[in-house]
């Protein structure tokens, strides 16, 4: 969403000229809202993960 979302975005309104459903300040905010809320879960979960240990074999 984050990436291509702006960019069909921009797509849709500039060169097909079709209308858009959002403000795209509105849009650009709520794909950043969407990105940073999907980060923050996986850092939250990166912390609570338990890594079994790595078995060198040489």
């Amino acid at each position: 969403m984050f990436h291509g979302g702006i960019f069909y975005y921009g797509v849709r309104k500039y060169i097909f000229e079709a209308p858009v459903l959002e403000d795209k300040a509105q849009m650009i905010s709520d794909a950043l809202d969407i990105f940073l809320a999907g980060f923050e879960r996986m850092a939250e979960s990166a912390t609570d993960r338990r890594r079994a240990p790595i078995k060198v074999v040489g």
